[in-house]
């Protein structure tokens, strides 16, 4: 059997945008990856008091739309297909008991670096994988301090990937298109024309989506 080197994207994807896949096609190049898993949230412990407008099913369509064409991307719904919360530590022991012989490498915006230690189990995640932080200059000037705690903590396996500088955010693009305003080129043409054929995040007479969370 081949060792591959597996990258995992995690994230609620409401709606996945261009960020999300420059930060996955950064790490999968400076990382020698042989392919990403992208692993849309099914219930996000994190979010539980959060409203997702998108339902599960359509997320994982949005990132189908996202990544088609690229054969390293690979979408993976097994958090969706859970009906209990998904937690981080869970979905990696799963992963690498599915597939012993692979090098997993979870990938992180560098934000997350400063509230890792608040993750369940974080140690289980350093234990079975490799922790990818994106790194942006300018914006994590205490980066390599951060990185350095996080590998006193739990270990040596925490990486940096330095990927370019893009202010966005699922949340903001929501607001945007609830206000109106188009979020065209935020995101891959497929999912901004899937989008707008549902009827995503646009704003109804409640002031509500028209879709249950997942």
């Amino acid at each position: 059997m081949i060792k591959k080197k597996v990258g995992i994207m995690g994230g609620t994807f409401d709606p996945i945008h261009i960020g999300h896949l420059i930060l996955a096609q950064s790490a999968y190049e400076q990382l020698g990856l042989d392919e990403i898993l992208f692993v849309p949230a099914g219930k996000p412990p994190h979010k539980k008091d959060k409203i997702i407008l998108a339902t599960g099913q359509q997320r994982s369509e949005m990132v189908r739309l996202a990544i088609e064409g690229n054969e390293n991307f690979v979408l993976d719904t097994m958090e969706i297909e859970k009906q209990s919360y998904s937690y981080t530590f869970e979905t990696i022991q799963s992963l690498c008991e599915k597939y012993p012989e692979d090098d997993f490498y979870f990938i992180i915006g560098g934000d997350s670096l400063r509230d890792f230690h608040t993750w369940k189990n974080p140690e289980i995640i350093a234990k079975y994988c490799y922790i990818a932080a994106s790194y942006r200059p300018k914006i994590h000037e205490d980066f390599d301090d951060l990185l350095e705690q996080n590998r006193k903590a739990y270990g040596d396996k925490f990486v940096k990937v330095t990927a370019p500088m893009l202010d966005i955010s699922s949340s903001e693009l929501r607001e945007i298109a609830e206000s109106g305003d188009s979020i065209r080129y935020y995101v891959p043409e497929k999912v901004y024309e899937y989008i707008k054929e549902n009827e995503l995040y646009e704003r109804n007479p409640n002031g509500f989506s028209d879709f249950e969370s997942a």
